[in-house]
This record gives C-alpha cells, sequence and structure tokens, in this order.
C-alpha cells in the first residue's frame, strides 16, 4: 500500500510505521489529501454539506411592511432585498388573487381582482442550504366606497341635517353639517362636524355617533359656544365654536377650536379637556395672539390665531396656526412651542410667504400661506400650503422644505393647476387647486385636492399621482360629483385619514363621510 492511500483516520498508525515504509514526509502528504478530499466536498470538510457564500441560506427583507391596494389596479411591484440564491418562494396564506410571487427573486407583482381586510403574509425563501422569511401586511381595498357617515347609509343623497328621508331636519347622532376632518384611534373614528360646533365618535364601524364633544353631551344640538340649554353664551372648556382640524392618539383627543383660538386635549373618553394650547391655560379667553391676560398682541410660542389642523407624532404636537401662516411644535405636554414653520424661525412674526425679514414676499421653501393640515412620521413632516396650492415635506427636525407637490418640483411658485411652466391649466397627476388636507400610509402620501375635487394618491416619494379617488379614474378631471352623487363622487373634499384596515375621506359639500 502507498503512502498516498492512507486516510486521515489512520494517521497515527501510519507515523509509527512511517520508518518502515519509509514515507519522511508521511504527515504533510497527509495534510494534503485531507485539504483535497475538503476541497472536493466543501470547505467544512463534512461530506455531502457545502460552505462558504455560495453554500448559505438566502436572506429576504421588503423595505415596506404594510400596504394596501385597490381592486382592479395594477400594483407596483414589491421587489424584496435578497442576499444568496434562491430555488423557491412561497407565500403562506394564498396571496390576494390576482397577485403573484416570482419563484426565484420573490418579487410580487400583479393586478388584485378581489377585496379584502388586511392579512399578515409569511414569505418563505429557500435554497439547498436553507430558507429565510419576511412579513407583509396586505389589504385590497374597492375603489369604491362602502359605507357612508352622515346620510342614514345612502350614498344617492347630500342633505344637511338628513332626517332619514333625505330631507332637512334637526341635528342628530346619525347626520352632519359640512363636516371637516377625520380622525381614528382603536375605538372607532372621530368626525369634526364643523358647522354644528362639535366633534362626534363612531365605536367601531357604526355610523351612528356614540359620543358628542361641544355640545354638553346633546347629539341633538349644535350651536357655537353652547352654554347649556342649547344656547349661545361665554366660551368655556366643554364648548367649541367652529372646530376645524383633529388628532387623535393613545391619549385622547386633540381638537382645534378655530374661532376660538385654541387647541384643546381630552384625555381618554372625557368630553372636558384637561389641556389648552394658545390662550395661557384659561378656558374662558378666546383672543387671537393673546399676551396674557386676554389681550391681543402680536404672534408668540403660545398665541395662536385661527388654528386649522392638528397632527401628531411620537413625542410631540403640531399646530397649523393658519391666521399667523406658519406651524408649530410643542415637545411632549409643553403649551408653548419650540420650533416654528413658515416664518425664518421667528416666533413673533405672522406674515403670508415671509421674506425672511418679516415682510410680505414671494414664494419659497422657507413660508407658508394659510396652511391648513398636516401629518407627521418618523421621516419628517408634511404641511398642507392651502394659498400656494402645495404640500410641502420637511425632512427630521429641518423647517426649510426638501419636497414639493403641486408645482412641478419648482418651491417658487404657487398657481392653481401649475401647467409646468408656473401657469395655471387644467388639472393634471402634478398639479393641486386648494389643497386642503394629507395623510401617510407605509409607502405613499394622500393629499386632499379640495377645489379639483378629488383625493391623490403618490407613491414613495414620487410628486406625480398614481391614483385618484372622485374623477372616475382620470387624472385630468376636477368635476364636483363627476358622474353624478355616488359612492365614489367627491364634493370639496377636506379631510383624509389612512389605517390599516382602510380610508377615510370627510366630503364636505355632500354632508358625508365616506369609507374605502
Amino acid at each position: 500500500m502507498g503512502c498516498g492511500h492512507l486516510r486521515v483516520k489512520c494517521a497515527l498508525l501510519s507515523i509509527a510505521i512511517s520508518a518502515i515504509l519509509g514515507c519522511g514526509s508521511l504527515i504533510s502528504e497527509l495534510a494534503r489529501i485531507e485539504k483535497k478530499q475538503q476541497d472536493a466536498n466543501g470547505s467544512s470538510g463534512t461530506p455531502g454539506t457545502s460552505g462558504g457564500s455560495s453554500g448559505s441560506a438566502p436572506s429576504l427583507a421588503y423595505a415596506i411592511s404594510v400596504t394596501w391596494f385597490f381592486q382592479g389596479t395594477a400594483i407596483t411591484s414589491i421587489v424584496p432585498a435578497v442576499a444568496g440564491t434562491i430555488s423557491s418562494c412561497a407565500a403562506s396564506p394564498s396571496l390576494p388573487t390576482g397577485l403573484i410571487i416570482n419563484n426565484s427573486t420573490c418579487t410580487i407583482s400583479g393586478t388584485p381582482t378581489a377585496t379584502q381586510n388586511a392579512i399578515t403574509y409569511t414569505i418563505t425563501a429557500t435554497n439547498t442550504y436553507g430558507s429565510a422569511t419576511a412579513q407583509l401586511t396586505l389589504r385590497v381595498a374597492n375603489a369604491t366606497a362602502t359605507r357612508v357617515y352622515g346620510q342614514f347609509g345612502s350614498f344617492a343623497c347630500s342633505v344637511l341635517y338628513n332626517n332619514g328621508s333625505c330631507a332637512v331636519g334637526p341635528p342628530s347622532a346619525d347626520n352632519v353639517n359640512n363636516p371637516e376632518d377625520v380622525a381614528v384611534d382603536s375605538t372607532g373614528v372621530y368626525l369634526n362636524d364643523r358647522n354644528n360646533s362639535r366633534v362626534l365618535h363612531f365605536s367601531g364601524s357604526s355610523t351612528t355617533a356614540d359620543r358628542v364633544y361641544g355640545q354638553l353631551g346633546s347629539l341633538t344640538c349644535g350651536v357655537q359656544n353652547n352654554s347649556g340649554g342649547c344656547a349661545s353664551g361665554g366660551i368655556s372648556a366643554d364648548n367649541l365654536n367652529i372646530p376645524e382640524g383633529i388628532a387623535a392618539d393613545s391619549s385622547g383627543i386633540y381638537i382645534a377650536d378655530s374661532t376660538n383660538n385654541r387647541v384643546m386635549h381630552y384625555s381618554g373618553a372625557s368630553t372636558t379637556p384637561d389641556r389648552i394650547y394658545g390662550q395661557f391655560g384659561v378656558y374662558t379667553c378666546s383672543q387671537a395672539n393673546n399676551t396674557g391676560g386676554c389681550v391681543g398682541g402680536i404672534a408668540s410660542t403660545d398665541s395662536l390665531n385661527n388654528p386649522l389642523g392638528v397632527f401628531l407624532e411620537s413625542g410631540g404636537v403640531y399646530i397649523v396656526d393658519s391666521g399667523n401662516h406658519r406651524v408649530l411644535h410643542y415637545s411632549g405636554s409643553s403649551t408653548t412651542a419650540d420650533r416654528v414653520y413658515g416664518q425664518a424661525g421667528n416666533f413673533a412674526c405672522g406674515v403670508g410667504n415671509n421674506n425672511g425679514a418679516c415682510g410680505g414676499g414671494t414664494v419659497s421653501p422657507n413660508n407658508l400661506n394659510n396652511p391648513v393640515r398636516g401629518a407627521a412620521d418618523g421621516n419628517g413632516v408634511y404641511i398642507v400650503d392651502y394659498q400656494n396650492n402645495r404640500v410641502l415635506h420637511y425632512s427630521g427636525a429641518s423647517t426649510t422644505a426638501d419636497r414639493v407637490y403641486g408645482q412641478f418640483g419648482s418651491f417658487i411658485c404657487g398657481v392653481v393647476n401649475n401647467n409646468s411652466g408656473c401657469g395655471a391649466t387644467t388639472p393634471s397627476a402634478n398639479n393641486l387647486n386648494n389643497p386642503y388636507g394629507v395623510a401617510l400610509e407605509t409607502n405613499g402620501v394622500y393629499i386632499v385636492d379640495r377645489v379639483n375635487n378629488r383625493i391623490l394618491h403618490y407613491s414613495g416619494t414620487s410628486t406625480t399621482a398614481d391614483r385618484v379617488y372622485g374623477q372616475t379614474g382620470s387624472l385630468t378631471l376636477g368635476t364636483a360629483n363627476n358622474g353624478g352623487l355616488s359612492a365614489t363622487s367627491i364634493f370639496n373634499a377636506s379631510g383624509i385619514v389612512v389605517d390599516k384596515l382602510g380610508l377615510y375621506i370627510v366630503d364636505y359639500s355632500n354632508q358625508r363621510m365616506l369609507y374605502y
């Protein structure tokens, strides 16, 4: 037997007899043989397995975790980040009807053909050496509203104070008078019934209100600054005067009481506020730009002038102080602002399109002209700049905008329905006409394009809309109640909110709120 044919397991015996066989370099030879066998079987040296990068289990990750699509509309492909090779991909449970998963890339594409509620899917990528998983929550919504508030379930009626027979009646738990904004929390939906000076709460999917703010508990009263007996009187902690924007989180609800120049916070299900912004802690004052003592003056870190919106982020509150052409940020539960948008960092200034020196100027990425609403996420802030016909995005805590919707990327233009040359034209996927709301989802933005009677959706960071509500699918129309009053029409929309289960649109002039 030659030394070259000895196996590694005989190494000790071979060393003992090496002098007899005359194999002076036996140990080094055995090392060579061992390496040769490892190379043949894989770097781990174990027969039937493989090592190194070509023999690893795959990794799999999607940039989004929650998203929803629309029945009959092709989706933007969801492409994962993948490392390693993939021999098969599978989804459990089966993807929504009409969607497919690529077996070698795990990319999801297609056109969903049936609606479904949000479902979490586990995507598994597999190869010879192992597998990797990722999760996605997907919902397929109807492009037609499936629920209506304010009109007793009728999509063909649009009267204020609907009495149940599509005729005008008194205020009730089932009707509205020019609703303005919407918010959601884990208990249900809040609808700002603006001209009834009240905010209504609806539990679950009910369209009959079970709680009212601003009317001393009465669901049949709708007067401004209700002082009792359904009669208007002095301002108090328990009444409202033309409320506008609302927002909700796990702590409670915030209401922008615009004509009373204040924003109030209500904890839990209480309808009496426990915090007030804009009036130095006094619930019986409604002075614009209160300087203390219920005396008016110039803008400050503690004053408000016709606040029209409120929105939240983790650890802070934003108030849209429209009359002062600014948005204020408040940390935690403080009622003194610590950041200002629209006024070049100056809390004592409140001019439209501030030129940087507290004087009126031209449109820029640093100023605002009657902002109305906003939204925030972990990446930044969105502000609806109403009179400048645009929505601005600000990264992090910056107060200089870095993205603009509605003006073809120009920060120095603010025309209605911009034609791309800073001139007015007809509606398109790139312009806006007096926008009035904004809402965020995991991979996109919704904008209420009020005077164009539509809601636009933008994917990712694109500023070109890819989906429209209210205009029968057309991105070049802006007709009120296009095609007639129906479950797909809109007339002067004024509010929007999106959650994991659906989309709520406040259809102001149709005296209703629609759920998709």
